[in-house]
């Protein structure tokens, strides 16, 4: 459960920074949050 939280915490603070970002630093570090979201979330739902 703490993958699942913490992946989708990750997912939605890369969200809500690509809506506020302006430059192309902000969005590598965009694509890195939804990585490590990501890479967090889908171990958890594949041991479901």
């Amino acid at each position: 459960r703490i993958g699942i939280v913490g992946g989708f915490a990750l997912i939605a603070a890369a969200v809500a920074l690509f809506l506020r970002s302006q430059s192309f630093a902000g969005f590598v570090l965009v694509w890195a949050l939804f990585g490590v979201g990501s890479a967090l979330t889908d171990p958890a739902y594949n041991s479901l």
